[in-house]
């Protein structure tokens, strides 16, 4: 819980009163511009000041890596026939 209300606070202060949001279309757009912005151009000190994105990223590559590896020592199987 005490994560959403730290995103939360991080909204408010560090973007929508920052912002003259006019209506509730605006708003959403903010929202929108504000979830890129935290996720690709905010530093985050829990991530050793890394941007959230290119942390998941790295960790899919490093998940990823060994199984691309794995792929190009398999064999190639014959495809399965069709139905008749």
């Amino acid at each position: 819980m005490g994560i959403l209300e730290r995103v939360n606070r991080n909204l408010k202060y560090e973007w929508i009163f920052r912002q003259e949001v006019r209506s509730i279309t605006e708003l959403r757009v903010q929202c929108a511009q504000f979830q890129h912005w935290y996720n690709t151009e905010r530093l985050h000190s829990a991530l050793g000041y890394t941007y959230p994105w290119d942390k998941l990223v790295a960790s899919a590559k490093s998940l990823f890596a060994p199984r691309r590896d794995s792929w190009s020592t398999t064999p190639p199987t014959s495809p399965r026939p069709g139905p008749l």
